[in-house]
Formats: C-alpha cells, structure tokens, sequence
C-alpha cells in the first residue's frame, strides 16, 4: 500500500503544478501520458507492475523537481 500511497501522492502533486494525462490506445495496449507545459513528464502502459510505475514515477518526479529547482 505505501507504493501506491506515493504514486498517488507524487501524481497528485504534478496535477497541482497544473499536469495533465491522457489516455489513449495502440494496438491493443492502453498508454496513459502525464504532461506539463507540453512536456511529456512519463508514459505508462496497460501492464505495469506497481513497481515499474513506481520507479517511472520517481524518475520523472526527479527529472521534474530538477528542472524546476533554480
């Protein structure tokens, strides 16, 4: 449950920043795609393990914290 808590946590804070996501489907896969002024912050596709998700996550959250700290 704590890994879930902190993707809804982190995608919660990027939705208060003004994020966004859309979902959209190719092939038979489902891909949900957060932006942010434009730019794409991560992509998830239909069969993510929870883990996965996680660490794209925190990896976007990071690349986000960095581009937003002076």
């Amino acid at each position: 449950m704590a890994k879930a808590r902190e993707v809804v946590a982190i995608k919660e804070r990027w939705e208060a920043l003004g994020a966004t996501w859309t979902e959209r489907h190719d092939c038979g896969v489902g891909i949900t795609i957060w932006t942010l002024n434009g730019t794409e912050l991560m992509r998830r596709l239909t069969g993510t393990t929870l883990d996965e998700e996680l660490e794209s996550v925190r990896k976007a959250d990071a690349k986000l914290t960095e581009e937003v700290t002076p």
